[in-house]
């Protein structure tokens, strides 16, 4: 099995999740935005988004940095641990 495709590809799903939770950060941003910018980031909701998309983006592109040999094309048993590990981590964040 190649850890390396397995940690690159996990990376890469990290990176996408960062991306897609600016939609929810906007929409909570949006929400606050009645007393002006300062209040909207004052939100938990807000700091807890940004938090979350600072710690997604920057574990996963320091995991496709990190293993970017493994950007070959994986196997079943790499797909298997690409299914398992993603889940593990997109739930962590």
């Amino acid at each position: 099995m190649h850890k390396t495709a397995v940690a690159y590809t996990v990376g890469k799903l990290l990176q996408v999740l960062g991306l897609v939770l600016i939609v929810p950060l906007a929409i909570g941003m949006y929400d606050g935005w009645s007393d002006g910018l300062s209040s909207a980031l004052e939100l938990p909701e807000v700091s807890g988004f940004v938090a979350a998309i600072l710690f997604a983006l920057i574990s996963g592109t320091a995991l496709a940095f990190l293993f970017r040999r493994g950007s070959g094309y994986p196997g079943v048993k790499e797909g298997y641990a690409i299914v398992t590990f993603g889940w593990f981590a997109l739930a962590f964040v």
